[in-house]
This record gives C-alpha cells, sequence and structure tokens, in this order.
C-alpha cells in the first residue's frame, strides 16, 4: 500500500499533493480476518461543508418553483438555510423543511448557488444526507448544466442505480435520522458541459406531511488521482522598457517568455539581452482551474506590484520600495480565473515573488462507522444561539467584501404577501421572491421603542445566523423637516440616549448602520443654532456607534453638490466614520451614483460610499415619491477595489414613501407598488 501511495503521490504537484491525501479514504472489513483497502482516487474542484470559511449558499429560502408545498409546522414558508443544528462534519449543514400539501402532485427547487463549474469525462456529484423523515428522503441535489437539461430530467443515477430525480426517493434505501452518501458519475452524460445552478429538490407525488432534512459535505470531484488543475496553468511574461513612467505600454514589447511560477531575483540576473537592467515593466498572466473557497495572495516585490484576480485588483502597491510583503484574500468560485501580475522596476533592487493558497480549515474528526441515531426535532424547535459570527476574509480598507448579510424575514411582509398569493396568484407570488431573497436594511426610529432592545433583537438574530445586519438610524430631531416621514427625537439628549442604545445593543457585533438620511440634505430648514446642534448630535453618534464596532456611513443627499455636501459631512464627522451612503430610499441610476460618490470621495479625505440600489432598476422620473414605472435595482454586491464598498438594500422595497401617487402613509407595505418594482425588474 505504501508503495502505491508512493507512486500515485509522485505523478501529482505538491499542491495537489495535500489534496489527495485528503480524500484517501480506507475501508477496514472487522470480524473477517482481512482489512481492505480502497483508494477514493477523487480530488474537489468544487465544495462546501457550509461552515462560516466556506462557499455560502448564493440565496437562502428562495424557491425557484414549487406546487403544494408549505411551511414546516407554522413556518412563514418553505425552508433551505444553513444551520447550526446537525452536521456531517464540522457544526454546519443546509436545513431544508417544508409541508407536503397534495398526495397527487408536490415538489419544490429550492435555489443554492449560481455556479460555472466544467464538467469534464470524470467529474462526479457527492453530496450527504440526513433525511428527517420518509418524506424528507425525497430530496436531494438537483443540477442545471450549460444545456439546458438538469438531473431531474435525464438518465443520471446514483451509485445504486437510482435515477436522480428526487421523486425517486432514492429507492427508499436511505436509512431516516442517519447520514448517508451520495454519488453520481454525472460526467459519463454531461461532459463538455458546465454546471450553472445546484438546486435543492424534493419532490414527492404520493403522501402528505411534513419534511425536513440536511444536506452537507456538498462536492464536484474529479475521479481521476493523476488530474491535473489545468495543463495550460502556465504564466505568460512579457517585458517592455520604459523610460520616465512605469506603465505598461501597448507595443514595443522587449521580451517575451513562459514561466510556471513567479519568483526572481533580478538583481543578480539578466532577463534577456533586449530588456534593460534598470526600469523595465513585466506583466505575467495565466488562467488556472480553481477549487471554490478562500484564497490568500501572497507577493513581494522592490519595486512597484498590482494583482488582479479576473481583471479585479486585489493587491495595488505601485510605487518604489524597499523588497515588501502584502497579502490578500480572496473568495473564489469553483472554475476557471484569469490572474495578472504586473511589476516594474526603477533602479536598484529587483525582487519579484508571488503565490497563492487556499485558506485551509482545521480537520474534523472522521464520522463513526455507525452513526448514531438522533431524535427527530420536536414540532418548531427553539433556535439555538449560534456562536459569535466568523468574520468572512477582508481586504483592507474594504471592511464589507464578503460580508453575509442578514436578511429579515421575520415579520417581512413581502414574504406574508408571497404566502397570501400562493394559491390565487402564484406567478404573482413567484415575483415576490425577488424582494424576499434580498438582505434589506432595518430602520430604527421613535416607533422602535427601548433602542437598544430593538437594535439587539435584530442583531441577535443575524448573529444567529452568522450575518450582519443593516440598521437605518432615523429619529434625529427634526427629521425630515415636517414632511411625509417627520418626527424623530424631542431632543438633543434624547437623540444622544437613542444612539447609545443602538450602540449597547451592537456590542461589539460586525453591524453596518446607515446615519439618518436626509439629515444633511435638509440641515438648510432649520436655524443656524439648529444647523450646528444638528452637526455636533451627528458627529457625536459616529463616535458612540464607532466604540461599539459599528461600521458607521452617513448618509450624503445627492441633490446636493459633492462640494457642499463634502462641507457637510465633514461637520458631521465623517472623518471618524467609515463613510457616507448615497441614494438611500432614492432612484437614481447606479453609474449616476457611482460617478456622485466618485467625486466626492477625495474632498472627504478619500472616505468609501455604498449605494442603495433597492428601487433603481429604471433610474428616477423626475419624482422621489412612489413614482410609477419604477424596477427593483442590483441585487446586494460587495467590492474589493474603488471606492463604491457595497451595493446595499437599504429602502425594503414596497414599503411607501408616504401619501402620494396613491401610496399609504409612509413605512407601510404597499403590495401593489412592490409587485411592479418586481416585474420591471431585468431578473
Amino acid at each position: 500500500m505504501k508503495k502505491l501511495l508512493s507512486r500515485l503521490l509522485s505523478v501529482v504537484t505538491r499542491s495537489e499533493r495535500t489534496r489527495f491525501l485528503s480524500f484517501i479514504v480506507i475501508f477496514a472489513v472487522v470480524g473477517t480476518g482481512t482489512v481492505f483497502f480502497s483508494s477514493a482516487d477523487t480530488i474537489s474542484v468544487w465544495q462546501t461543508g457550509f461552515e462560516s470559511t466556506d462557499i455560502q449558499p448564493s440565496y437562502r429560502d428562495t424557491i425557484d418553483w414549487s406546487t403544494n408545498i408549505g411551511g414546516y409546522y407554522d413556518s412563514i414558508k418553505p425552508e433551505a438555510s444553513v444551520r447550526q443544528e446537525s452536521a456531517h462534519s464540522g457544526t454546519h449543514a443546509l436545513m431544508y423543511s417544508g409541508t407536503d400539501l397534495s398526495s397527487s402532485d408536490s415538489y419544490a427547487n429550492y435555489k443554492l448557488f449560481d455556479v460555472s463549474i466544467p464538467v469534464t469525462s470524470d467529474t462526479q456529484l457527492s453530496y450527504w444526507i440526513y433525511p428527517q423523515s420518509a418524506n424528507a428522503r425525497c430530496a436531494g441535489i438537483d443540477l442545471q448544466f450549460s444545456d439546458g437539461t438538469s438531473l431531474r430530467n435525464t438518465a443520471d443515477v446514483d451509485q445504486n442505480g437510482f435515477n436522480l430525480h428526487p421523486r425517486t426517493c432514492h429507492g427508499g434505501n436511505i436509512p431516516i435520522n442517519q447520514w448517508s452518501n451520495v454519488r453520481s458519475d454525472i460526467g459519463k452524460l454531461h461532459a463538455g458541459a458546465t454546471i450553472t445552478k445546484m438546486w435543492m429538490a424534493y419532490d414527492q407525488p404520493a403522501n402528505t406531511g411534513q419534511y425536513r432534512g440536511y444536506i452537507d459535505d456538498l462536492a464536484i470531484n474529479r475521479t481521476s488521482a493523476l488530474f491535473t488543475p489545468d495543463a495550460t496553468g502556465v504564466y505568460t511574461a512579457k517585458f517592455w522598457n520604459y523610460t520616465d513612467t512605469p506603465t505598461l505600454p501597448t507595443s514595443n514589447l522587449a521580451y517575451q517568455t513562459t514561466t510556471t511560477d513567479i519568483s526572481y531575483d533580478w538583481s543578480t540576473n539578466t532577463i534577456s539581452p533586449s530588456v534593460n537592467h534598470d526600469r523595465y515593466v513585466a506583466q505575467f498572466t495565466k488562467n488556472q482551474l480553481f477549487d471554490g473557497g478562500t484564497y490568500n495572495f501572497s507577493v513581494t516585490a522592490d519595486d512597484g506590484v498590482r494583482v488582479f484576480v479576473d481583471d479585479q485588483v486585489v493587491i495595488n502597491q505601485w510605487h518604489d520600495q524597499a523588497p515588501t510583503t502584502y497579502n490578500a484574500s480572496k473568495v473564489l468560485a469553483a472554475g476557471s480565473h484569469d490572474i495578472r501580475v504586473e511589476y516594474y522596476q526603477n533602479t536598484g533592487g529587483a525582487v519579484l515573488n508571488f503565490n497563492y493558497s487556499k485558506t485551509q480549515l482545521p480537520p474534523v474528526p472522521a464520522p463513526a462507522p455507525t452513526p448514531a441515531p438522533v431524535p427527530a426535532p420536536v414540532p418548531a424547535p427553539a433556535p439555538v444561539p449560534a456562536p459569535a459570527p466568523v468574520p468572512a476574509p477582508v481586504i483592507s480598507g474594504y471592511p464589507l467584501y464578503n460580508t453575509s448579510f442578514f436578511n429579515d424575514l421575520r415579520n417581512d411582509p413581502a414574504t406574508a404577501q408571497a404566502t397570501a398569493w400562493q394559491s390565487t396568484r402564484p406567478a404573482d407570488a413567484l415575483q415576490m421572491q425577488k424582494i424576499i431573497s434580498q438582505p434589506r436594511a432595518s430602520w430604527l426610529g421613535d416607533w422602535s421603542g427601548n433602542s437598544q432592545n430593538a437594535t439587539d433583537n435584530v442583531v441577535s438574530a443575524a448573529s444567529a445566523q452568522r450575518s450582519a445586519p443593516v440598521l437605518i438610524a432615523y429619529d434625529i430631531p427634526f427629521r425630515d423637516c415636517n414632511g411625509y416621514s417627520s418626527g424623530g427625537a424631542s431632543s438633543y439628549d434624547a437623540y444622544i440616549s437613542f444612539i447609545t442604545g443602538m450602540a449597547n445593543g451592537i456590542n461589539g457585533r460586525k453591524t453596518v448602520v446607515i446615519l439618518e438620511p436626509d439629515a444633511l440634505g435638509l440641515i438648510t430648514c432649520l436655524s443656524p443654532t439648529d444647523q450646528m446642534a444638528r452637526y455636533t448630535m451627528l458627529s457625536q453618534a459616529v463616535q458612540i456607534l464607532k466604540s461599539k464596532g459599528a461600521l458607521v456611513y452617513i448618509e450624503a443627499s445627492t441633490w446636493i453638490s459633492p462640494t457642499e455636501m463634502a462641507d457637510r459631512l465633514g461637520k458631521a464627522g465623517v472623518a471618524n466614520a467609515t463613510g457616507f451612503a448615497v441614494n438611500v430610499s432614492g432612484f437614481n441610476k447606479t453609474s449616476d451614483m457611482v460617478s456622485y460618490g466618485n467625486t466626492l470621495s477625495p474632498l472627504v479625505g478619500g472616505k468609501h460610499f455604498v449605494i442603495d440600489t433597492s428601487r433603481n432598476g429604471l433610474g428616477p422620473n423626475g419624482e422621489w415619491c412612489n413614482p410609477l414605472g419604477r424596477a427593483l435595482g442590483d441585487k446586494t454586491t460587495t467590492f474589493s477595489s474603488g471606492s463604491v464598498d457595497a451595493y446595499l438594500w437599504l429602502k425594503r422595497p414596497g414599503e411607501s414613501d408616504g401619501t402620494c401617487n396613491g401610496g399609504p402613509p409612509a413605512g407601510q407595505w404597499w403590495a401593489d407598488y412592490a409587485l411592479n418594482l418586481a416585474q420591471r425588474a431585468n431578473y
């Protein structure tokens, strides 16, 4: 056996060797006097164990299509989300649940991941399933391919020969309350295609009742131990000479070659007779197949260096320097990615070393040979408090990058509306999913009661889901200058008490706070004395919230010129804030808001900004209060370059701006307006 492993490991690279060893499976048959060893010979090209450091689902509790499926017990709707309740490995798994309402035709496809994973002849799907009822066995992972097919409508079978359509219920062979592995050699039918989507599918045509179970350790593997991530994964290296400014020209190439790694000290070596000893620029590019996961990119350079992944800069240190090392983390989906390293040498030393590696997770104990049965949960189990969220890898200067934002579906009117329409207006109910699927901010003000309790309620719920909430502080005295949203704290002291309560409710847990929409834009409605008081309140609010760990973005009203807004932000303490927010509750196009923010940012010390994209899909029409014909905007997105930290849904689509254009009072749910926003969205 040692000789076999030695031969196999001798033909894989060092990085592959670690992954290969992790998939060697040793089986022992006890009682026969003989021990059998078997090599699984698999390497994952995409995998998740649903832990905080793993790839997380792109969607939560989101159904692509369903019929005759309701929520589990008193849940608002069927669920598919990561929970810390049962796991095959680690502490987290994907929980799925619902209620089958018909004995003739019931099914649901829950959206999980948008992916791009090439399929080769040796590609294999693998996952572990833990059904807690007979109905829950009629579930599994479904894949959509680039040719339009999916596992449910092809002849793919599992390792026991059962078709992968969920209504086969895995042949009834999977035990209840026990983890079982499901594998399928999908490359036999789908080689050459690309996996584009992953679903959690349920389909039970003959039995009503509740279902609940778990999925864990989902992976797309290749079954050849000799698999090489990418046979063309070598760098193309290009060099140019320069005279004054180290820029990458498009002509006058001095030298070109290929290399398998980037590890040089050119101060003692000659690159090529055609390349100067000083003053040259270089570019290294390659396309590489990656496992899904978080990667650390590390570069040491003397002088300037930039690192790009898929044309997004992750390290930017374009200046003269002694040898200095920089690191950055980035989450990559499984599949091919473009790597580009740019370098320039001025005079003196010339060093460039670049490498990357997948972030390693701590080992987890192997499961027992016979898993102990776990009792089915009692009805409507109380949520188990989760440990404090493990922060996602953060690129310096981009505190929101990779953040999983909290989507609070408790008492959510969009969810309730979808449920109410499900039987009579199913198409409209499906449109509501466009809103339900997106994290939306929680607004706190004079209607919230005790601000500490209200804040803790949201932040604790978010922490239980290992996510970060976005809160809107909206209680400034003389709020909205007696407009549709008038109100606010009764005095300076009352406002500081409100903010202090919010800060105590946050209490060190990652939380984004958008501070007082319109407070700066409408400040001129106040007397000079009250204006100064407002600036003081905002400045103190920033410091109080930051003292408890909040990421604070002061709202910048974009109908005010950037120059004037920069002055107002300065007086409001933006120097101590994380940044500023634009288009809150607005309809301006994202591109216009990027332009406005990029103009304002250098005027306030280079502060970054977030954009409310909840309702700006079609831009403005000249009205600000419930304008007709608008659409949902860009989905929540975080960034690791530029001055934009994130696109967020700060306004909750469907909540009225006020009693205008037929709308109810500000903040109240308006179903028809929400539906129109969803119907016009370009997704």
